[in-house]
């Protein structure tokens, strides 16, 4: 069969007319299928009802190390790598090594300097939103964290995780058990 439909792009043929679509939008990084519930986008039709399923609450599919439920398979094999340690996703900048290729699309971030989210408070500018929040719940004074030994308190977990090693060398338990205040 002839390849009649051709990538204006990069020129690559396909055989169906849906073939060069799918990938056309890898080229114009178009994402046409919206999610109401939590606004992801989506650049896949097929992306995207898979996606819906997760909001559904029907776990169909369960690790087989530690029995957490998740809507897809797919879902399963990403959480795996938790147990694996397996990192497939290598940044060519640094070579640092992710789990999935978002968490390497939101590294790359870094390298490129520029900086979408900004401090309503300071105009001081993030790469990445949980950054920011960490930041802005500085300024606002919340401290939802609380350390269980001498009942500190700080506003990120991460400032609770450094302030708990000072009393891990005093025998306490690990640092695992604390979360935030409620």
């Amino acid at each position: 069969m002839a390849q009649d439909h051709v990538c204006v792009f990069c020129e690559q043929a396909f055989t169906q007319l849906g073939g060069l679509h799918q990938h056309i939008i890898r080229h114009t990084k178009e994402k046409p299928f919206p999610c109401s519930v939590c606004k992801k986008v989506f650049a896949m039709n097929a992306d995207f009802k898979s996606h819906l399923i997760t909001h559904s609450g029907i776990r169909s599919h369960s690790c087989p190390v530690c029995r957490k439920g998740y809507s897809s398979l797919h879902y399963v094999n990403v959480h795996m790598r938790t147990h694996t340690g397996e990192r497939p996703y290598r940044c060519t900048i640094c070579g640092k090594t992710f789990k999935t290729n978002g968490e390497l699309e939101q590294h790359l971030k870094t390298h490129s300097g520029l900086r979408e989210r900004v401090c309503v408070f300071c105009d001081q500018s993030f790469t990445q939103l949980a950054h920011l929040y960490r930041h802005i719940q500085r300024h606002i004074k919340e401290k939802p964290f609380n350390c269980a030994v001498c009942e500190k308190v700080f506003a990120t977990n991460s400032d609770l995780n450094s302030h708990l090693k000072t009393h891990l060398g005093e025998g306490r338990k690990s640092h695992k058990q604390f979360a935030p205040r409620t």
